[in-house]
């Protein structure tokens, strides 16, 4: 009954580690905006966001693959998300 709790623990660990990052990442970016918010604000921006994605290492930059490209700042209306580890 302990291996099997303590392997639950440790695989819940690894699956939060990508989340862990995003956060602390965001967290850091605010306690910088609380202790001096002219120093740390960024150019504006449109749609960009302060937390970089984190992609697998097989994948350089996000793509789209297949279909048409969208205009320029409009939203696509179908998209595919697709789990980097399975790859499905």
């Amino acid at each position: 009954m302990k291996l099997l709790t303590v392997t639950y623990f440790l695989w819940f660990i690894l699956c939060i580690q990508l989340v862990e990052n995003h956060f602390f990442s965001w967290l850091k970016n605010e306690v910088k905006n609380k202790i001096n918010p002219n120093k740390y604000k960024r150019a504006f921006d449109c749609g960009k966001s302060d937390i970089r994605p984190i992609l697998p290492a097989k994948f350089d930059t996000p793509r789209v693959t297949g279909g048409l490209s969208a205009n320029d700042h409009s939203f696509p209306w179908v998209v595919n998300v697709v789990n980097y580890k399975s790859l499905r």
